[in-house]
């Protein structure tokens, strides 16, 4: 029995060791912008975080009331401080965002 469970805590730490950090890597933040540049959004959740934009950021509405089946295109221009977001960063952890999605519905 003891040989078993030593065997099992070998086993779950070379395994815990092994898998990829990757779901780490990406980080999510959702809170109202605070700041923002052409280049860079700042977005305050449990303190501010700036995030770089670029080109291959894309911008989606994000649909908190229905209806579910509006479309979800938004444009960058649109956006302006207060406004809640969640901006998922790339996910080569580089503090830049991916992709951002803006509610509509609340302000």
């Amino acid at each position: 029995m003891v040989k078993r469970t030593l065997l099992f805590l070998a086993l779950t730490a070379v395994l815990g060791t092994a898998l990829p950090g990757r779901a780490a890597a990406e980080r999510c933040t959702m809170g109202r912008i605070t700041a923002m540049t052409p280049t860079s959004i700042s977005v305050f959740d449990r303190e501010t975080i700036t995030y770089s934009v670029d080109n291959h950021t894309r911008y989606t509405r994000w649909i908190t009331m229905g209806p579910w089946q509006s479309s979800t295109q938004f444009q960058a221009g649109d956006l302006d401080i207060g406004r809640l977001v969640v901006i998922h960063s790339r996910h080569s952890d580089d503090n830049v965002a991916r992709w951002v999605q803006v509610a509509t519905d609340v302000y």
